[in-house]
């Protein structure tokens, strides 16, 4: 079970957790903080407050999945947004998730398919 498999939406929760929240914790911020159904196929991102520890969820067909990061040396950083949540692309998540700023401004955009052939 891969959290990049699919092309579900990402959605990154600003807003530090506690990383001791197992998956029915998180999936309840989902509910009511974001009033979305976390279960429709979505996967959420959420960073600890010392921004050093991710965890992620995503409900798969008839399962939850549930994966975690912690950053052996610096922390994660991302650009803060206005709102508590950021819809970020799956190349964005990678730069974090390597330690690099999410959102890089020399980062090249995605190629798709359509235009190589």
């Amino acid at each position: 079970m891969n959290p990049f498999a699919t092309p579900d939406r990402i959605v990154f929760l600003t807003r530090p957790q506690d990383m001791r929240a197992g998956i029915n914790r998180l999936s309840a911020v989902v509910a009511a903080e974001l009033g979305e159904d976390p279960m429709a196929g979505d996967l959420y991102v959420f960073v600890s407050r010392n921004c050093r520890r991710v965890k992620m969820i995503r409900f798969e067909t008839n399962a939850w999945c549930m994966w975690t990061v912690a950053a052996v040396r610096g922390g994660f950083r991302w650009r803060a947004g206005a709102g508590p949540t950021l819809e970020v692309e799956r190349r964005q998540l990678m730069f974090l998730l390597e330690g690099l700023e999410m959102r890089p401004a020399d980062a090249p955009a995605p190629i798709a398919a359509h235009t190589l052939l």
